[in-house]
């Protein structure tokens, strides 16, 4: 029996712009919800507009709206998450990062409802020329979609490997074995680090959970 489809328009990236999802009811497909992305110059997400399906108006109706910032190295600056409540759009979270003279994430400031988080991240002289090191190889492996809600793939990976995502505070919340169609959709909203280990290196990427 039929349960949900999707139905998805792309840009010259191959990025999603307009997904709509609709449920089988009555025997018949009926909107539920769509989201509508932007992107900048760098195809790096600007915008995510969530919205609902209203039958009895016959429209979309505001539900979520994300708004990203990134430096001049595309590493994110502010994420704000907004809904929609009585006409007019209220902040219910928002982080800030900072980063050092090597793009290290070095603080991460935010809310959500009644949660407040305040982070601070050191690195040793060590630390860092690894870091310098790994972002001279970053372009070995891309993250696709990146941000992403459901499903992503780590291209670039042609060998036995081990994935581990960790949250901003260091915890282990993830792990694959491969790069293809890796579900996290149990992660929250936020930035994540993704660890990929194969027998000859070790490489950080940054991942955002939408």
């Amino acid at each position: 029996m039929n349960d949900t489809f999707i139905t998805n328009t792309y840009n010259s990236n191959n990025d999603i712009l307009v997904s709509i999802k609709q449920v089988w009811q009555s025997n018949s497909w009926l909107n539920s919800d769509k989201k509508t992305k932007t992107y900048n110059t760098d195809f790096l997400i600007l915008e995510i507009l969530n919205e609902d399906w209203v039958s009895s108006e016959s429209d979309w109706e505001n539900d979520y709206l994300y708004t990203y910032s990134y430096n001049e190295f595309n590493n994110i600056l502010e994420l704000t998450i907004e809904l929609w409540y009585n006409g007019t759009w209220d902040v219910v979270e928002n982080d800030t990062y900072e980063y050092d003279e090597h793009q290290n994430l070095i603080h991460n400031e935010g809310y959500w409802s009644f949660e407040y988080w305040d982070v601070y991240y050191y690195y040793s002289e060590y630390d860092i020329i690894l870091a310098n090191y790994d972002n001279l190889n970053q372009n070995n492996y891309s993250i696709i979609p990146n941000p992403s809600n459901d499903n992503i793939i780590i291209n670039g990976i042609n060998k036995n490997v081990e994935i581990l995502f960790y949250d901003i505070n260091g915890k282990r919340v993830l792990e694959a074995k491969t790069g293809q169609n890796i579900d996290i959709s149990s992660l929250r909203t936020g930035m994540y680090f993704v660890k990929i280990v194969t027998e000859d290196s070790v490489t950080i990427k940054k991942f955002l959970k939408n």
